[in-house]
């Protein structure tokens, strides 16, 4: 059922965006180095390190402020980790997993908000909800940029 509010455009821009960006995730996830990191884990959990080259061409959205990309979750399969650039030397990192329902969090728009599929749920930039009926913020990664490549503890 269409949102009253989002027009078809809209919509179908959208949609398109997220079935491509998920066609190179699938690509970037063949690509991208996950490592044992020798941080303490919380809680019993293990830590990782996942690493995306941002020259790699699968990444290339990656290669300017407000690009983003789904990858592969070696935690959660069935939903991807988004990342966000946000600058130069900064980018985010959080869970593509509603807290609604468990919906798939889309990418970021160019107006910053990266909506759930199933409700509308909105967030920004940082994983933080934005509009309703998610009240609990996206699972956040702690990110570094390095010599051209993102690192993302999980």
């Amino acid at each position: 059922m269409e949102n009253k509010n989002e027009s078809r455009r809209d919509f179908i821009t959208h949609t398109s965006r997220m079935v491509i960006t998920a066609g190179l995730a699938t690509i970037a996830g063949s690509k991208t180095a996950v490592s044992a990191k020798d941080k303490k884990p919380a809680l019993g959990k293990s830590t990782m390190t996942i690493q995306v080259d941002i020259s790699d061409p699968a990444n290339t959205a990656l290669q300017l402020k407000g690009g983003a990309i789904y990858i592969e979750n070696p935690s959660e399969k069935d939903r991807p980790i988004i990342i966000y650039r946000k600058g130069e030397n900064e980018a985010t990192a959080f869970s593509s997993k509603c807290t609604h329902k468990g919906g798939l969090v889309g990418l970021p728009g160019i107006d910053g908000i990266a909506i759930c599929g199933l409700h509308k749920a909105a967030y920004d930039t940082n994983g933080e909800v934005t509009k309703g009926p998610a009240k609990e913020n996206l699972t956040k990664f702690e990110t570094v940029i390095k010599d051209g490549i993102i690192q993302i503890t999980i």
